[in-house]
């Protein structure tokens, strides 16, 4: 039954029906947390869902919350070093940069598993990188945003479509 409940919150989540898609993946984690051990990825996995429900309507304090539930089901399922921990991280940086907070926290700890995991070349870092030029270039740390900004130039190199959007941010971080 949690599985239908999950699916059917997609499909809410999906059609921007937030208060639904919350109810139904709520329902779904209510009965993992009743069948299933707590350390079981799937418990993670709904609270991960939820936190994505609640970034999607911009309730970043509630997503924050369930993202972080996740990090720590997962790292009682996982270990510290798992590619969904990095994604919980990842989603993490971003409402925390969506409230107004710092998010380099979160990214620093998403790159950290991530090239652990997926090495240098892959486009997931190459995101963080991004997002991490972003973020430094946003506090005025154009310095340290060029760097990131080159290292993520690194991995898309080979991506056509994403270097003119990536020279033009290193261009305003030179123009600053």
């Amino acid at each position: 039954r949690s599985v239908g409940y999950s699916n059917i919150g997609l499909i809410h989540a999906k059609h921007r029906d937030y208060a639904n898609a919350i109810q139904s993946h709520s329902k779904a984690l209510a009965i993992k947390l009743k069948t299933l051990a707590p350390e079981n990825p799937s418990i993670g996995s709904s609270y991960f869902k939820i936190g994505q429900v609640y970034a999607s309507s911009l309730d970043y304090e509630k997503a924050i919350e369930n993202y972080h539930k996740a990090v720590e089901t997962w790292k009682l399922a996982f270990g510290e070093e798992h590619p969904n921990i990095a994604d919980a991280y990842y989603s993490l940086a971003s409402a925390y940069g969506n409230s107004g907070r710092d998010a380099n926290l979160y990214l620093e700890k998403a790159l950290v598993i991530r090239l652990k995991v997926l090495g240098e070349d892959h486009e997931d870092v190459g995101s963080i990188y991004l997002s991490l030029g972003f973020s430094y270039d946003q506090k005025g740390k154009y310095g340290k945003a060029i760097e990131y900004f080159d290292k993520a130039l690194l991995v898309f190199s080979s991506k056509p479509s994403k270097l003119p959007h990536l020279y033009y941010y290193m261009g305003e971080c030179f123009y600053k």
